[in-house]
């Protein structure tokens, strides 16, 4: 493994984890929902779109990922 290849994935791992950490991506907005509303069903209905829009993201960047791999 070439040193350009080789901080890819641990920062992969990085982003992913600010990704999970950061308050702002998004279950933060289901938990707020869940309070709102008084149930927790609230809070598990509302992960449902954020994980369908999480994996469609991912999705995304790998098919760039690929693309770009291709092309480059």
């Amino acid at each position: 493994m070439n040193g350009a290849a080789s901080w890819g994935w641990p920062a992969l791992f990085l982003l992913g984890a600010y990704h999970g950490i950061n308050p702002g991506m998004g279950w933060l907005f289901a938990v707020a929902l869940g309070m709102q509303e008084r149930r927790r069903a609230a809070v598990a209905w509302s992960l449902v779109p954020i994980a369908l829009g999480h994996a469609l993201a991912i999705a995304v960047a790998i098919a760039v990922a690929g693309v770009l791999g291709m092309v480059l």
